[in-house]
């Protein structure tokens, strides 16, 4: 954002966050609220929208380093049902994505520690307070949290910038 802004000054850029995460970004770009949003939404859920991809992301599993599980390589979806999560608000991608996935084994999860900002989903995990699924953001090295790869059903989180057709006709010869 700090390139775009410096390359074009002249354009109003107004950051903004929403409690129900991308679903409510969404929402507010479908109505005209929001002129472009970065969503953490899977591409079923941007029908009426532009997007473009900007990254995409493995989800990987994140335990307390003396968990049950920690000393695996991998783990599935599977291995972890029934476990206590750590998650993001209801609405925010990554939980879109993970919800949906343990619903399609038949394992809704049950989530104990509700944050609006994934950054602080580790700091719960290695408190002890449950597990979390989600995208491979972290690098840490911290010897009290383990992060575990994702086997079986692969589980990716899109990163991608939105907007609705409508506000921004496409331009003969303009790029």
């Amino acid at each position: 954002l700090g390139a775009f802004h410096r390359r074009y000054p002249m354009v109003d850029i107004r950051v903004t966050v929403s409690v129900s995460g991308s679903t409510g970004h969404a929402d507010d770009v479908r109505h005209g609220r929001l002129d472009m949003a970065l969503l953490g939404l899977p591409a079923a859920d941007l029908v009426g929208l532009h997007t473009m991809v900007l990254a995409t992301r493995p989800f990987v599993a994140l335990l307390p380093a003396r968990h049950r599980l920690a000393d695996r390589d991998e783990l599935t979806l599977e291995d972890l049902a029934g476990e206590q999560f750590v998650d993001t608000l209801r609405g925010f991608g990554n939980r879109v994505v993970a919800d949906r996935a343990f619903e399609a084994i038949g394992a809704p999860r049950r989530i104990v520690v509700e944050v609006s900002d994934i950054a602080t989903v580790p700091e719960y995990v290695r408190a002890g307070l449950g597990v979390a699924v989600v995208p491979a953001l972290y690098q840490d090295t911290d010897p009290t949290m383990v992060i575990r790869p994702l086997a079986g059903t692969p589980l990716h989180w899109q990163f991608s910038i939105a907007h609705r057709a409508a506000r921004f006709p496409a331009r003969e010869g303009r790029d």
